[in-house]
């Protein structure tokens, strides 16, 4: 179980990289927050399905496509394996963007 400490301090800043966790946890101590928001980029957004985060990224979701009253933030969600997008796009209400593109070059992977 991941547990997050509210961190106060993090409101004086214009730009906040964190987990969902941690955003979560400065939502609900502040929920008037989200009118502040403009932009959230979720990485991993597949993660919506673990067992372990998925429950706090899906609140998180919701709280952010739901609550913003007046301006709700833009949320971009990435994923390179979500299966089931179109599902999570109708739900976030939200454009599907894909790229059905297979990678153009090989990665190289370097070992030391």
């Amino acid at each position: 179980m991941i547990v997050t400490e509210y961190d106060s301090y993090l409101l004086e800043y214009e730009l906040i990289i964190a987990t969902y966790e941690k955003l979560n946890s400065l939502l609900v101590k502040n929920p008037n927050l989200v009118r502040d928001i403009g932009l959230v980029i979720v990485d991993e957004l597949q993660n919506v399905g673990d067992e372990t985060r998925g429950a706090k990224l899906e609140i998180l979701l919701t709280r952010l496509v739901q609550e913003g009253e007046i301006k709700k933030p833009l949320v971009i969600g990435l994923s390179a394996t979500i299966p089931n997008g179109d599902d999570l796009a109708k739900w976030l209400n939200a454009q599907l963007v894909e790229t059905k593109k297979e990678r153009q070059s090989c990665l190289k992977v370097y070992c030391r």
